[in-house]
């Protein structure tokens, strides 16, 4: 309850459309302390911070962030509307372009690969409104003089990911935490504890 800020309702019921409870962002709390305890190794949220203020939705991220490095857990996010600062607590982001993969990558190099791509950043637009612009040509803003040089399309923008050298340190790095996983044999180590359970 202490870790997700819970403590001071210990004795609330969560609530619903009938019964008063817990406010929404203390409800996103215990949603994310329900999967802490079901010991879930990867956790989906789709858009969880709907309906949250910037400050409570941040608050929910930096809730998943500590459960992740508690527990040693994976959560993927699609977030929303996200601010600056949320988006800065993020180690990784992927960014998908109509069903093609377009980055994949530290959350703090996301910018600077797509404007060394060509495209401009504007003046006081954060970095996650920045990444969702880049996949709409209507919003997205070319680099003067760039504007035959940038992919357009969302299979253009995938040719290109996959002839980076972000993408290819990405394979390097896949496939040394394979050669890991063969030589600490974590797949016995997997199936053991699925047992036990």
């Amino acid at each position: 309850m202490a870790t997700y800020g819970l403590s001071h309702t210990i004795n609330t019921k969560v609530g619903n459309d009938f019964i008063r409870g817990v406010s929404g962002g203390e409800r996103k709390r215990v949603s994310i302390a329900e999967a802490s305890l079901c010991g879930a190794n990867i956790q989906c949220w789709d858009n969880a911070t709907r309906g949250l203020d910037a400050a409570t939705a941040l608050e929910f991220v930096r809730a998943l962030k500590t459960s992740a490095h508690i527990l040693d857990t994976t959560p993927l996010i699609a977030i929303y509307q996200c601010s600056q600062d949320a988006y800065d607590l993020f180690d990784n982001v992927v960014l998908l372009y109509e069903g093609y993969q377009i980055y994949f990558g530290p959350g703090n190099k996301a910018k600077a690969y797509f404007e060394n791509m060509g495209y401009e950043c504007p003046d006081r637009q954060t970095t996650a409104d920045y990444l969702t612009s880049i996949t709409s040509p209507a919003e997205r803003v070319v680099r003067k003089g760039w504007e035959d040089k940038v992919p357009k399309t969302p299979k253009e923008f995938e040719a290109y990911w996959k002839n980076s050298r972000e993408y290819s340190q990405l394979i390097e790095d896949i496939d040394v935490y394979l050669d890991d996983c063969v030589k600490l044999d974590t797949q016995t180590t997997f199936k053991d504890a699925h047992v036990s359970t």
